[in-house]
């Protein structure tokens, strides 16, 4: 097949056959306390013409995340009578998006349509991914908007004059989703800097031409802003009396970063071994030295490209040190870089396989391929393994 020629057909073909993954056993959703609540002050946005600026309750007393994501299962909500199940069609969609800007991030990075596509395959069938397109809550937008922002602090590396924009606005959005993803500031302070040091017009260049990126920032930040004014900065007073509070508790380091570790092979687990712990932590140690091969010894073209996937794989290192309930999704975008280093892997050993090369691939997708579909078809039959409770047990009584 002539991969050049066809590859958007073949793309297109990967999103109709993830979209048809995330509606398997669409009447089964998580539905517990979080889902009623949204659901409830979703439907009163239209309904009752109730204008929201604060969003979901945060892990921190008196800290709301932005409602963002109200406003878009609202209209769902609306015309659908208040069906939970129906309320999920723009998580599934979001969530496809991701197949899409997988192979265009990986293209970028590589050059190489095959191992792009490969990479937006595995974003298709990965279950780890599918999980975030049938949870009903605010988190999985995020997937999306993390891929951009890192994609957007790619091309600051590489000078571009929409990298910068690109990142602060996905900052934004993403952290309206999900709050605590704010920490990824850290990655725009050191993009600036680098532009300030290596190519300052390149900053003033960005702020003209792509004025109105900066500007849809406001979008989502402007609920905090106008939150903090009516509360008199209360959530603000909250951020600093956790900060603070946590700074004296978290001195045991070396145990949160063991959880972090923990964390990233439960991540690999869910794309490589179905959940088998000791296989996942075997590959991921192979990845690991894989690409610490290729960066510190062969150095050649794809070197900075690894270092890059690398930083963003292990970026959710921070969070681990303040967060106090180890909740399944901090490393929400991990799989970005998982699939890509996989996928970048999988090439990059059949080259020395000669004549074998192709089944080596073969097999390779083979397997990944079966472990998801089988995590997919028998763990979503029942409900969402990481996130609970069944649709079926309260949707009567919803309605």
């Amino acid at each position: 097949m002539d991969f050049k020629k066809n590859w958007k057909f073949i793309l297109l073909g990967f999103v109709i056959f993830g979209f048809i993954l995330r509606f398997l056993y669409f009447s089964e959703l998580t539905f517990g306390y979080d889902q009623a609540r949204d659901a409830f002050e979703a439907l009163s946005i239209i309904k009752n013409h109730d204008i929201k600026i604060i969003g979901p309750t945060t892990d921190i007393r008196g800290l709301f995340h932005s409602p963002v994501f109200w406003y878009i299962i609202s209209p769902f909500y609306y015309l659908s009578g208040g069906n939970p199940a129906i309320a999920r069609i723009p998580m599934i969609i979001i969530n496809v998006l991701n197949i899409l800007f997988i192979y265009f991030v990986t293209k970028k990075l590589f050059g190489d349509k095959r191992i792009a596509l490969l990479s937006s395959f595995f974003m298709a069938v990965s279950f780890e991914v599918i999980q975030y397109g049938r949870w009903l809550s605010n988190p999985p937008p995020a997937l999306l908007t993390i891929g951009i922002f890192f994609f957007g602090f790619w091309l600051v590396l590489e000078k571009k004059k929409i990298g910068l924009p690109l990142m602060i606005v996905a900052w934004g959005f993403s952290a309206a989703f999900q709050f605590f993803l704010v920490y990824q500031i850290i990655f725009i302070f050191f993009g600036f800097g680098y532009l300030l040091i290596t190519s300052k017009k390149t900053i003033g260049e960005s702020i003209k031409r792509y004025y109105w990126l900066y500007l849809a920032t406001l979008i989502p930040l402007s609920f905090y802003i106008l939150a903090q004014i009516k509360f008199r900065f209360m959530g603000i007073f909250s951020l600093l009396s956790f900060l603070t509070s946590s700074g004296r508790q978290t001195l045991a380091y070396f145990p949160k970063f063991i959880n972090f570790v923990n964390s990233l092979v439960k991540n690999t687990s869910n794309l490589i071994s179905g959940g088998n712990i000791s296989v996942a932590r075997a590959y991921l140690a192979f990845l690991i030295f894989f690409v610490a091969y290729f960066i510190f010894f062969k150095k050649d073209k794809f070197s900075k490209s690894l270092k890059f996937l690398f930083i963003w794989f292990i970026s959710p290192l921070p969070i681990y040190f303040l967060e106090k309930n180890n909740s399944y999704f901090l490393n929400i975008g991990n799989i970005y870089p998982l699939i890509i280093l996989t996928t970048f892997m999988i090439f990059e050993l059949a080259k020395k396989l000669g004549k074998f090369a192709n089944i080596f691939i073969i097999l390779s997708v083979f397997a990944i391929t079966t472990v998801n579909l089988f995590s997919v078809i028998n763990k979503n039959v029942n409900f969402l393994p990481h996130f609970s409770l069944r649709l079926a047990q309260i949707i009567g009584s919803f309605l």
